[in-house]
Parts: structure tokens; C-alpha cells; sequence
């Protein structure tokens, strides 16, 4: 089921958009702001400054210009909004409601996300003296899991996913597609029992991206061949040359077929042609 996406306005109200036209729009009201005072802009420019591997504009969308997401990832009932440091995805019971009645609701479950910078998530090209759990992109940059705050890669991956799915409409339609086919017809929700792995598998599955676990002793990887880029089969090489690491294939336990491989491909090309910068 796809669910209505659109976006919260602060003392407005709701406007129903495409998911995948999200980006642009938030993005808008960025360059609206940033030219509206020196001191706007002065803001704006010290918080990019932040970002490298991902663009600023969703983040600073919903954490300093207090705009919200409906339905994030095809969650139901679930509002995106930001905080000064984080984005939080919160269940709601009423998509009507006033944004700040939405936010101050007791009694509904939320997730809170580390904002996409490479502070926050300790983003750097992967070596392999790292000691961390972390998602390694097909551009060879690796996003830490930070244990110490109960991150999990599921929670990694559902912020760089969103950061894909609101400018890709390709992109958008087969990850709604995917859950459906995935999730017996049912709509991603916030519970817990459809919270396990099912962006990550995505992820890896289909955007090119390694699961990589530290093991402590050795390393446990999980990767479908059929998508690496140069720069991750280079990593891959390296970890398989130690045998105590655990480097499983997707492409041999799950068949992908060329059709799908040729898709993907290029989803992936344009993901970090115009969805990443290249800094």
C-alpha cells in the first residue's frame, strides 16, 4: 500500500505532494530562507558546513525551518520532524492534527535519528584498521553505528535511504514495490515487529551498499557482488584476504537476475551522480 506523503507547514497546514518531490521543494525553501537576511544565510552556510557526503537541506528543512514529513519510508500514520540535533519519526493517530499537537502527543511510539552529517555519523572513507559497525557506501565513505547511543544499522540506513527517496521516483516506486512484496501487502509501520532489518536489506540488496559488523576478532560483511563499484570491490578484496573474516554474498544465497542487476545499476549511478556531492 502506498501511503499519502506530502509535507507539514508550520502554521499552515498540510500540502499533499509526491514523495520523490520532496527534495525539491524542501530545497526551495532553503535558498528562500538563505536569501532572506545575511544572518539567514550566515546560519545556513555554518550548518552545511557539516556535510560532505550528504546534502544539508532535508535536515535543515525539518530541524531549523520546522517543517515535518508525512509517512517517511512509507511508515503509516508516522510524521518525520526535526530537533536541533535529530530527526525524529513519530507515530501519530490523526493526520489532521496541528503539527505542534502532533509533536507533543503522549503515548505514541517514536525513533530518534542522528542528523546525516559526517559528525553526527562519524562518516570517513573506509580503511581497514576500522574498529566499528558501520553501512559502507558504494562511494567507499563508511557511516558508523554508534553502539554507545543504541544505534542500530537499521536506523543508519533508514536516514541515508530518505535522503535517496525524496528526489528518485524510480527509486521511491520500487521500495514502496519491494515492502509491499516483502510485508504481505501491508504498509511499513513504527512497532517494533516490522522494525528489524527491512531497510538494510534494501540497501544492500539493491543500492550497493556492505553490511559490515566488527566482530572483534574478525569482520562479518554481507554484499551483492552484482553492484559493486570499483571502490567497494576493492574493500571486499582486501577483507576476504583474512580468513577469519565472514563475507557472505547476497547474490548466492538470493538470485538476481540481469534485468534487476541492470536496473539497479543504474538507479545506483544516478543516486551518486546528483544524491550524494562529491567533496
Amino acid at each position: 500500500m502506498k501511503e499519502e506523503t506530502g509535507v507539514i507547514i508550520p502554521k499552515t497546514g498540510f500540502q499533499k505532494m509526491k514523495y520523490y518531490d520532496i527534495y525539491e521543494f524542501a530545497k526551495k525553501k532553503c535558498f528562500e530562507y538563505i536569501h532572506s537576511s545575511e544572518e539567514n544565510h550566515n546560519k545556513f552556510y555554518w550548518f552545511s558546513k557539516e556535510y560532505k557526503t550528504f546534502e544539508p537541506y532535508l535536515d535543515f528543512f525539518l530541524c531549523h525551518l520546522g517543517y515535518a514529513i508525512l509517512n517517511p519510508l512509507n511508515y503509516h500514520n508516522v510524521i518525520a520532524y526535526g530537533t536541533e540535533t535529530s530527526v525524529i519519526f513519530k507515530e501519530i493517530e490523526n493526520q489532521n492534527n496541528s503539527l505542534s499537537i502532533l509533536k507533543n502527543a503522549d503515548g505514541f511510539d517514536e525513533n530518534t535519528y542522528r542528523r546525516c552529517n559526517e559528525i553526527a555519523l562519524n562518516i570517513r572513507n573506509y580503511t581497514t584498521d576500522i574498529e566499528d559497525d558501520g553501512i559502507i557506501l558504494p562511494t567507499g565513505k563508511f557511516l558508523t553505528v554508534d553502539r554507545r547511543i543504541h544505534q542500530t544499522h537499521e536506523m543508519i540506513a533508514t536516514i541515508i535511504l530518505n535522503q535517496y527517496l525524496i528526489k528518485n521516483k524510480e527509486l521511491y516506486e520500487d521500495f514502496v514495490k519491494y515492502i509491499k512484496e516483502q510485508y504481505n501487502n501491508q504498509g511499513m509501520t513504527i512497532n517494533e515487529s516490522n522494525y528489524e532489518t527491512t531497510v538494510i536489506n534494501y540497501l544492500n540488496k539493491y543500492l550497493g551498499c556492505i553490511w559490515f559488523v566488527n566482530l572483534y576478532t574478525s569482520y562479518n560483511y554481507l554484499y551483492n557482488s552484482a553492484l559493486l563499484t570499483e571502490n567497494t570491490k576493492s574493500i571486499i578484496e582486501a577483507l576476504n584476504l583474512n580468513e577469519e573474516n565472514i563475507g557472505i554474498d547476497i547474490t548466492k544465497e538470493q538470485e538476481i537476475n540481469k534485468e534487476e542487476i541492470k536496473k539497479y545499476k543504474k538507479i545506483i549511478q544516478n543516486i551518486y551522480k546528483k544524491g550524494e556531492k562529491n567533496e
